[in-house]
């Protein structure tokens, strides 16, 4: 994985997803290191397996765990939805509804600190003449056609693959 993040621009061409292409063009830094610890692990194997420590291979392996969801986990979020998260984050404490169309995600939820409210439907927000508040949606760059040309709705933003919408 560190290899495929440090080697994203000659990976683009070889690619036919024009989401997972708009990922990999997001702003992750690597510093180099990461593949090594990938390295680190396959020799801790191969020495706890050749002096039969079941005990030290656990314990490597659970280090190893750890500090690759610490350091390398983090730089796949920056690709798969950093752009989406930041987005939610920034809406956090106003009074709006924030949905995604066209991909499931609970992202929103969290981010957002959506309150707990009577649920709107989508077609609701997309169609109904008066909103009581502002509306935002974030689709993937891949989102139907229509759904990207919806007349009630104002694209505000592209970054890494996601569309953000507004509706007033």
């Amino acid at each position: 994985v560190p290899l495929v993040g440090q080697y994203a621009a000659q990976l683009i061409p070889y690619i036919k997803d024009d989401f997972a292409v708009a990922n990999l063009s997001a702003k992750v830094t690597w510093g180099g290191w990461e593949q090594y610890m990938g390295l680190a692990y396959i020799v801790a194997v191969i020495v706890m397996v050749s002096m039969r420590n079941i005990r030290g291979l656990y314990i490597a392996t659970a280090l190893c765990l750890f500090g690759y969801s610490a350091v390398v986990v983090s730089k796949i979020e920056g690709y798969s939805q950093r752009a989406a998260i930041s987005f939610y984050e920034s809406l956090k404490g106003k009074d709006v509804y924030v949905e995604p169309i066209g991909f499931k995600s609970y992202a929103q939820l969290f981010y957002f600190q959506k309150q707990p409210q009577k649920p709107k439907t989508e077609a609701y927000l997309l169609n109904e003449p008066h909103l009581d508040k502002p509306a935002y949606f974030v689709m993937k760059i891949t989102a139907d056609s229509a759904m990207k040309a919806h007349p009630n709705l104002r694209l505000i933003k592209e970054e890494n693959g996601f569309l953000f919408y507004e509706r007033k």
